[in-house]
């Protein structure tokens, strides 16, 4: 139970960093994600740049 509490906090430290780097450029991101296509190309490109799919997935978790 306690690795699980760890990694949610994980999680959330990391999607609070990326707030703070991103500012207002990730709400235009993720209203430009909002069509289908359009956000499975940007989650391609986010995964092949940061090579971890784990990670593009924490992040936006945590962004949520």
């Amino acid at each position: 139970a306690g690795l699980v509490y760890l990694l949610l906090v994980a999680v959330s430290l990391i999607g609070g960093g990326f707030k703070l780097a991103a500012g207002d450029q990730a709400k235009e991101l993720f209203a430009f994600a909002s069509n289908p296509v359009a956000g499975l190309v940007v989650g391609t490109v986010a995964t092949a740049l940061i090579q971890s799919s784990s990670t593009v997935t924490s992040i936006i978790v945590g962004l949520v």
